[in-house]
């Protein structure tokens, strides 16, 4: 019996040989613009070299030196240039109205198929700006689930900065907002999280531990009250261990940066920083 041959995609090696990235559609997947940028290139370069071939039959029609002829290439140059203004007029109203669309941060995981879901982009908690990121549902899930709100909606692209992303964040950071929560009986509402836009060395971010929530009054005294004083009591060293972490009470312009335009806030971590 002969030996199948074995079968072998070819779409693949189509799209790389010509510069491109086969997407994926999972949550590693490259982004629209990585996936398609060869076309970019490739369409950019057409506009190039056929504004150049119109530019020189312009300039053919000129050397004729006839009224015939000159007419001819005013006419070529005034609707090449008009055509090369068009198209880098709409790059820039991209640009401008929704840079998203040529810088990248269009990804293609939303794209991914869900089985007893209708369409592709999958359910969330939240249907105005999806996120599309297990962990991320999972966990505002077990916020929202107990009361505890969020100031904003979950991020939908790396590039995003008016969000807020609690996927990823540690497991025991967790449990002490949930312990806060069902202890205090006050509102809690999360501000910050895991969401791009912390520095390289700040304790937020997927797989660490830290979470802004708003700072009230009920939360003030339920921490004086049930949390252990780890600070002074100063403006800037106000400071009480709940559980496993510490919350301080981030006055405005007692961050890190001292960003005077920062809101009053309790930052909670194992550091209290």
């Amino acid at each position: 019996m002969p030996t199948p041959t074995p079968y072998i995609p070819l779409e693949g090696d189509f799209v790389t040989s010509v510069g491109g990235t086969v997407p994926k559609f999972d949550g590693a997947s490259p982004s629209l613009f990585t996936s398609t940028s060869f076309l970019y290139t490739l369409f950019f370069v057409i506009i190039v070299v056929v504004a150049s071939t119109k530019y020189a039959q312009a300039g053919l029609f000129r050397m004729e030196a006839s009224q015939h002829g000159i007419t001819k290439s005013n006419e070529i140059f005034k609707k090449t240039t008009l055509g090369l203004v068009g198209v880098f007029s709409l790059w820039l109203i991209l640009f401008t109205f929704n840079k998203d669309l040529l810088n990248g941060e269009v990804g293609l995981d939303a794209l991914r198929s869900k089985g007893g879901e209708f369409g592709g982009g999958g359910a969330t908690g939240n249907t105005s700006r999806p996120n599309t990121n297990p962990d991320e549902i999972s966990t505002r899930k077990i916020f929202t689930d107990i009361g505890i709100t969020f100031n904003k909606p979950a991020c939908r692209t790396l590039s995003e900065t008016s969000c807020t992303n609690v996927g990823g964040i540690r497991q025991e950071t967790i449990n002490t907002l949930t312990k806060l929560k069902n202890e205090c009986k006050c509102s809690i509402e999360i501000t910050g999280g895991t969401e791009p836009g912390h520095s390289t060395n700040s304790n937020h971010g997927v797989g660490k531990e830290a979470v802004d929530i708003s700072l009230t009054q009920d939360v003030l005294s339920f921490l004086k009250t049930n949390g252990v004083n780890v600070g002074d009591d100063t403006r800037c060293n106000t400071k009480y261990k709940y559980d496993s972490l510490i919350f301080w009470d981030e006055n405005v312009g007692c961050d890190r940066s001292g960003n005077p335009n920062s809101a009053r806030h309790f930052h909670a971590s194992f550091t209290g920083r």
